[in-house]
């Protein structure tokens, strides 16, 4: 009875079949299209996630690039303003004098020494000083200059100069005293000074009284 009734009702059973399947296909299709959305959106949501933490970290990145020039320009800034402060510093000035002058100086000394010699030095009356200079002068004057050193700062600031020193002898010969006179700065006094006392020992006299001489001394830069 069923399948005759199937047979007999073939068109419809036909029908309700392709119309069940075509309602499935549409179904299913649905469905496909659905997820596909969903994932279309998820995918936006995540690129523009992406976008906004790419962007963020680039302006991190500018803000950390334009802080280390800030820093940079400042640090320039500090070495150029040290520079300027260091060029600004004056430098010593050197103390010249002219040839002329201490040439001068040293014929003013030789010509009180010249005349120390008329005199016989301290007692003028006394012709045993006056030959004992006259004999001794030279090799004294000598002994002097041979042990000076020419002080270094003296030479870096440019000084140059002359004096004289006033030289007291015994009669054993010993340079008992020494005084400076007329030197343009301490530096070269202290060493002219300092060579004289080097010395130390001379030609030796029978006079009672100790003998003085000056002796010129000059500090020249070539």
């Amino acid at each position: 009875m069923f399948m005759q009734w199937i047979r007999e009702n073939s068109i419809i059973t036909v029908t309700v079949f392709v119309s069940l399947l075509f309602h499935s296909i549409i179904m299913l299709y649905n469905k496909e299209e659905h997820i596909i959305k969903e994932n279309i959106i998820t995918f936006e949501i995540v690129k523009q996630t992406a976008n906004t933490q790419l962007s963020k970290e680039i302006q991190q990145n500018e803000t950390s690039e334009n802080k280390v020039e800030e820093k940079q320009k400042i640090v320039k800034k500090e070495e150029i303003h040290k520079e300027a402060l260091v060029k600004k510093e004056p430098a010593p000035k050197k103390q010249v004098v002219k040839k002329e002058t201490v040439q001068k100086k040293e014929n003013k000394v030789r010509k009180e020494n010249t005349d120390a010699i008329k005199a016989a030095g301290v007692n003028k009356t006394n012709n045993q000083a006056e030959t004992y200079i006259k004999q001794n002068y030279n090799q004294i004057h000598q002994e002097i200059v041979n042990r000076i050193i020419y002080p270094p700062r003296a030479k870096k600031l440019g000084i140059e100069g002359s004096g004289y020193l006033l030289i007291a002898i015994d009669k054993t010969g010993t340079i008992v005293s020494v005084k400076a006179f007329d030197f343009p700065n301490k530096l070269l006094q202290d060493a002219a000074l300092k060579a004289a006392k080097k010395v130390g020992y001379v030609a030796s006299h029978e006079m009672a009284s100790n003998v003085e001489l000056k002796v010129p001394v000059t500090f020249y830069l070539r």
